[in-house]
């Protein structure tokens, strides 16, 4: 038996009495060296024996090195009992990192990428708008200040272009004639074409 150093003190009655069992009620924690001895793991495109152990899906097999054998795991990504059928389970990294925060060191997503969970993995797209990588906390935004600008003068000219505009009126449209040099210049703007509906 392998227990921690500060965790069993030995007295010779442990080995040829019920005395262990007395004195850790609850049990004690332990290590198995487990392993499959009868048989080895199939080799790629072989067909797994009727006695194969690995029966999960999501599971995988891997010889032993401490003799003949194989032991089964789940696959990256699962976790649970792969020797059971439908033992292995999506670990949904996402809800993870949400209720357990020092997970996020293990599954990294940036505050500027979105955690998405998918079937033995997740990925972290970057938020609408903006490229790179979330997972490697490469977000940035798409538009360069350039292009920002380019936006906001032509919602300002939109602004412009409705000047005047009243509840029962409309604009039939705004053509490039409407846009002032400086949209900010309502001067420089000509009025649209306004239709009053009310009339007819």
């Amino acid at each position: 038996m392998v227990v921690e150093k500060d965790w069993y003190n030995f007295t010779s009655p442990d080995l040829y009495s019920d005395n262990f069992s007395k004195k850790y009620p609850k049990g004690v924690p332990l290590v198995i060296d487990f392993a499959i001895r009868d048989g080895f793991c199939p080799a790629a495109g072989q067909a797994p024996p009727a006695n194969y152990a690995c029966v999960s899906s999501n599971s995988s097999c891997v010889n032993v090195t401490n003799g003949d054998g194989y032991i089964c795991n789940c696959s990256k990504g699962y976790d649970g009992n792969p020797y059971i059928p439908n033992g292995c389970h999506d670990i949904d990294e996402c809800a993870l990192r949400d209720s357990h925060p020092e997970l996020r060191v293990l599954y990294p997503c940036s505050r500027n990428g979105i955690c998405m969970n998918r079937p033995g993995g997740y990925d972290c797209p970057c938020k609408r708008g903006m490229s790179g990588d979330g997972k490697a906390g490469t977000c940035s935004e798409k538009f360069p200040l350039q292009a920002k600008i380019v936006v906001v003068k032509r919602l300002i000219y939109g602004q412009t272009c409705l000047y005047g505009l009243q509840r029962k009126n409309c604009v039939l449209g705004c053509t490039r004639q409407h846009i002032p040099e400086d949209p900010l210049d309502e001067a420089a703007a000509q009025v649209p074409v306004v239709v009053d509906r009310t009339a007819a």
